[in-house]
């Protein structure tokens, strides 16, 4: 993704296919992630995170983290997970987009996340990992 703040897909099954811009955001991509539904969640330096559908159309944006969002994770019941800079885990609820679940921490920055099982994540915070429970 370097520091591009274009989105862009292509057909794996035809690689000499062009690539097709797919979205953008006003900064880099940081996050991508392909949710339950199929649709795509994207976010980066702008802080938002973008939900858009296969066809590249945008359906959702969910803002509130105060930094970058720097990873994304698509939870088995259909939330998202994502960690910002700031230090912040936010669980959405897509069908409920408004009232995200915080989870701040002040051991570090909020890193990379890691599916454990349906009910626990891990996140880098750091030189070190933190479980946490994301059960509703």
């Amino acid at each position: 993704m370097a520091d591009s703040p274009t989105i862009l897909a292509w057909d794996p099954a035809d690689p000499e296919t062009e690539a097709r811009e797919f979205g953008a955001h006003d900064k880099s991509v940081k996050a991508i992630t392909v949710l339950s539904d199929g649709n795509v969640a994207t976010a980066g330096g702008d802080k938002v995170i973008k939900i858009w559908n296969q066809d590249g159309e945008l359906q959702l944006e969910l803002t509130g983290h105060r930094t970058t969002v720097n990873d994304l994770l698509a939870l088995p019941d259909g939330r998202l997970a994502s960690t910002a800079f700031d230090g912040t885990l936010r669980i959405w609820d897509l069908s409920d987009p408004d009232n995200p679940t915080d989870k701040t921490t002040d051991v570090g920055l909020a890193g990379r996340l890691a599916l454990i099982d349906d009910s626990t994540l891990a996140m880098n915070l750091g030189s070190g990992w933190l479980e946490v429970s994301v059960d509703p």
